[in-house]
């Protein structure tokens, strides 16, 4: 469980260090409400990216980092997750452009998203809490409708 958003700030430092192009990192659950204080710990990060080159880019910085690529549980069946990685306590859930079939990050999400963290390579934003709602009812997972 991760239960300090610095945490995850440090992880994206170390991300950031080991990425050749710019990326815009979306997250949408746990991660933004643990910032926000509206939850005192997450078990993941869930990420969104607009691009296939962002996601490529993304997974492999993720590898070069040393995050492993894990099987997907059935609850996953139907969120239309691209892949998780995991390091030691730090799991990531990463969605190209779409989750569900039914949840896409567009533009207006971008505009509502509120940037939290600016490095060189890596661009983090918050999606809004409306967006993070819809994203929790959209899931079969353990956590997510108590979110």
């Amino acid at each position: 469980m991760i239960n300090d958003f610095k945490d995850i700030e440090e992880f994206f430092k170390e991300l950031d260090k080991s990425m050749k192009n710019t990326i815009e990192i979306f997250t949408i659950g746990g991660a933004a409400l643990l910032r926000r204080g509206m939850k005192a710990a997450t078990k993941d990060i869930d990420i969104i990216v607009s691009t296939k080159k962002e996601f490529i880019e993304l997974q492999t910085a993720l590898k070069n980092i040393g995050f492993q690529g894990q099987i997907l549980g059935k609850e996953y069946t139907h969120m239309n997750l691209s892949q998780i990685f995991q390091r030691g306590d730090f799991r990531i859930d990463l969605f190209e452009k779409e989750v569900c079939g039914k949840f896409s990050l567009t533009e207006e999400m971008k505009i509502r998203a509120e940037k939290v963290i600016n490095l060189d390579h890596v661009k983090v934003y918050l999606c809004s809490n409306e967006d993070i709602f819809l994203f929790k009812t959209m899931t079969e997972r353990e956590g997510d409708i108590t979110d």
